[in-house]
């Protein structure tokens, strides 16, 4: 923590990474008492050059407390910074927002990470590692940060729409986004509203893409306590047992065997006693 007031940037950068590392494995509450203060303290300060890690950090250690009081003082901060776009860690920050927004009971504040977010992954003028940091960003932030999934439902639409982004690896990232959002909301409304164009990507260009999909799917099927809820994917997962790419298939067949219905195990038996 001291090394984050060093003179060197080089100094207060490497220190903000290590203590990104740090938060992730922190579990003892005198630690945490000590790391979220001296976090929300540089914040404050906006330094540029640790800015990115200390969100990353923040949002990693609040993971591990349930002390509303201890994180609240983060709130005003994350504002001030989330309210400067063109300023640097926007991406970590907004994470960090949806992190302490949800730990604290502040819907706001998560809301606006979660916007933030999904802003910069829709920005096609953007540039494409931005981007892709962003929907990265935002799968970590919805599935590790989030606690009540309530404010996810708003991110479904477009999700849905960035599936058919022109770049590649913006859709592969785009449908891990959106497999954990049904996934953490598991609900009839939310799979009626994004499965349809999840499913739509099992006929991608790219195989890279559709893997995802069948993946995204298989963890649906992991969270859904209601599988019949799942049985407009399993005549798309069938037709994915005959893809060209192999871990597509395997993918595939994982998936059906989450869903695990009858009508499911049926689409698994048909390949095999082909081959018989």
């Amino acid at each position: 923590l001291h090394a984050l007031e060093d003179e060197s940037g080089d100094v207060r950068d490497n220190a903000a990474g290590a203590l990104g590392n740090i938060s992730r494995r922190v579990t003892v509450k005198e630690a945490i008492e000590a790391l979220v203060p001296g976090l929300i303290a540089a914040l404050k300060r906006g330094d540029a050059e640790s800015l990115p890690g200390v969100c990353t950090a923040l949002a990693w250690v609040t993971r591990q407390t349930k002390d509303a009081d201890l994180l609240r003082p983060g709130v005003e901060p994350l504002n001030v910074v989330l309210a400067q776009p063109a300023a640097p860690g926007q991406t970590r920050a907004a994470q960090a927002a949806v992190a302490i927004g949800s730990a604290v009971g502040d819907q706001r504040l998560t809301e606006l990470g979660l916007s933030r977010l999904l802003k910069v992954l829709a920005d096609d003028g953007a540039d494409e590692q931005t981007r892709v940091s962003a929907a990265w960003a935002f799968e970590e932030a919805a599935l590790h940060f989030v606690r009540d999934p309530t404010p996810l439902r708003p991110t479904i639409a477009l999700l849905c729409e960035v599936l058919r982004d022109k770049t590649a690896r913006i859709r592969v990232n785009a449908v891990g986004s959106l497999g954990t959002v049904l996934a953490r909301l598991g609900d009839e409304a939310a799979l009626n509203q994004g499965a349809p164009s999840l499913l739509a990507t099992l006929k991608d260009e790219d195989a890279k893409v559709r893997h995802g999909a069948v993946f995204a799917l298989g963890w649906v099927a992991q969270n859904v306590e209601d599988k019949a809820l799942l049985s407009p994917a399993i005549a798309a997962l069938t037709g994915a047992l005959k893809d060209d790419d192999a871990k597509v298939r395997a993918e595939a067949a994982k998936a059906l065997e989450e869903i695990g219905t009858p009508e499911a195990k049926a689409a698994l038996a048909a390949p095999r006693r082909a081959r018989e």
